[in-house]
């Protein structure tokens, strides 16, 4: 199953476990003309064109990503066929244009061209101008998301590997299930609806290690690279000394090693890079980005445009229209740094013996 989809575990929301429940309990409903998700029946709407990406492809569990195609044999284990999916087509190409009466009910001009999209992981990488290999971008909001761009396809059954929208590359995706939110928590507990910068006045004080307090993050499981939804989060080496902004300020380290976490067995499988970009909610914080740019000792950019997905669909749009050669080109043309964190060898010093008291503490508890 990995080797054909990509996934490292068995997600229960792919697609095709839909359609296995349906033909046990609704068969009927796999006689349908087409099976879209919805990307695809936006196009459709748009367009009339019955056409996907390989990366939604790849969502339904149903998408070879070594041959680029649909999977028989999975097609066979639910009762369908070929012909009642989209056609697959790389992410930017034009699938038509819009047609009149959708154009006359949005209010816009009729005839413009309907580029085949990919997903909100993607589709921030290319507005991060994450389309070349050497280059990390994640995104810490509710959960965290690690997306590594590749010249081959990666063999690990830690991470996710898939086609990337840039001509001749592939991608290595690691997460976690919850980063950003454990922060929130914290907050909500402590000052419910206070604003972040205030709630986190403060933390920089607290020295890198919160004087040994260590957290687990994974308050509802882990994901990459361990896939324990045993695992829960932990507080250890609270002494009478912490205060709040320990607390906090050791639950962004926590995130920060989590990230480091999901970059290793990406490093093992041979991949490069010297610097990382930041999306997400997170990206905001300065003390944040820090606190990441020094655990991994790697620079870290936090991105002019704020909306990262929505540039890369514009790069997408771009490219299929012919305003740039290739779609790698134009998020490499678009992508601007707002600020760079440089590391500070002393507290990335410091940090060594953070991220294995991270390491220790995970396998204490799980193993």
């Amino acid at each position: 199953f990995r080797r054909i989809t990509g996934y490292p575990w068995v997600p229960s929301v792919l697609t095709v476990f839909k359609l296995a429940w349906l033909a046990c309990n609704a068969p009927e409903l796999l006689d349908a003309w087409k099976i879209l998700l919805l990307p695809d029946y936006m196009i459709f709407r748009m367009t009339g064109e019955v056409v996907t990406d390989p990366v939604t492809a790849q969502s339904t569990g149903m998408y070879n990503v070594r041959t680029g195609s649909w999977e028989r044999k999975m097609l066979e284990a639910v009762g369908i066929t070929t012909d009642q999916l989209p056609i697959v087509l790389p992410s930017g190409t034009v699938a038509g244009k819009l047609r009149r009466e959708v154009a006359d009910e949005m209010g816009i001009k009729s005839g413009i061209a309907v580029c085949v999209g990919t997903n909100d992981q993607v589709a921030g990488a290319l507005g991060a101008g994450n389309s070349k290999p050497g280059i990390v971008s994640e995104t810490t909001g509710t959960a965290l998301a690690v997306f590594v761009t590749t010249p081959n396809l990666l063999d690990d059954e830690r991470v996710t590997v898939g086609q990337h929208a840039a001509e001749g590359l592939w991608f290595a995706l690691s997460f976690t299930t919850t980063s950003g939110i454990v922060l929130k928590w914290f907050r909500d507990i402590c000052a419910p609806g206070q604003d972040y910068e205030d709630f986190l006045a403060g933390v920089d004080d607290i020295p890198p290690g919160c004087e040994g307090l260590t957290v687990i993050p994974h308050f509802a499981g882990t994901a990459s690279p361990t896939f324990n939804q045993d695992a829960r989060g932990a507080f250890a080496g609270l002494a009478l000394g912490h205060t709040r902004l320990h607390l906090a300020r050791a639950i962004m380290e926590a995130c920060a090693c989590s990230l480091r976490e999901c970059l290793e067995p990406i490093v093992e499988g041979g991949a490069t890079f010297d610097r990382v970009r930041s999306l997400g909610g997170a990206a905001r914080s300065d003390i944040w980005l820090q606190i990441k740019a020094d655990l991994l000792n790697l620079p870290v950019e936090r991105p002019l445009c704020s909306e990262a997905a929505s540039l890369g669909a514009g790069v997408l749009a771009a490219a299929g229209t012919g305003q740039f050669d290739s779609i790698s080109q134009a998020s490499q043309a678009w992508y601007r740094p707002e600020r760079v964190f440089e590391p500070d060898p002393a507290r990335s010093a410091i940090y060594v013996d953070v991220y294995e008291r991270y390491l220790d503490l995970y396998r204490r508890l799980y193993g």
